[in-house]
């Protein structure tokens, strides 16, 4: 079995006129804050069919019959 692997690639923009180390920490720290507050809101673990529907997951139906009921 293979491993996944996702990569994430964030974008950043700064608008200034001298990109200080002061302003970049800041910019950094507000990112950080915007991405921890991101995760905080996706629920995790046992979900409700209308949870999923919020969060934009594909939902369907399977038809379950004697014959493919062992594909399950």
């Amino acid at each position: 079995m293979q491993d996944e692997v996702n990569g994430k690639i964030v974008a950043l923009s700064i608008k200034g006129s001298k990109l200080t180390a002061e302003m970049l920490q800041k910019a950094v720290k507000a990112l950080l804050a915007k991405g921890k507050q991101h995760i905080s809101q996706s629920p995790h673990g046992k979900q409700t069919l209308k949870q999923l529907m919020k969060q934009g997951a594909d939902v369907s139906n399977i038809e379950i019959t004697d014959g493919n009921i062992q594909s399950l």
